[in-house]
């Protein structure tokens, strides 16, 4: 749920930003532009890779808890 693509201006830093959340951990983020589905950002040492890390985590917890995997 969450991928980088390396465009000619900028970095798309795509993360799931729909769960309840995620209102707290974006206000930590420094320099960047938000879209719906993604951040933009100029380079990678714009943002700090712990924030990231908590909101990938933060959106993988959420979707475990909305859609639980089970083994079959």
């Amino acid at each position: 749920m969450t991928g980088l693509s390396a465009q000619k201006a900028r970095l798309s830093l795509y993360i799931m930003l729909w769960y309840k959340d995620s209102g707290s951990i974006l206000d930590r983020f420094d320099k960047y532009k938000k879209a719906k589905a993604c951040f933009y950002i100029n380079t990678l040492a714009d943002v700090d890779i712990a924030v990231v890390e908590e909101n990938v985590r933060a959106g993988l917890d959420d979707l475990a808890a909305r859609w639980p995997v089970k083994a079959s």
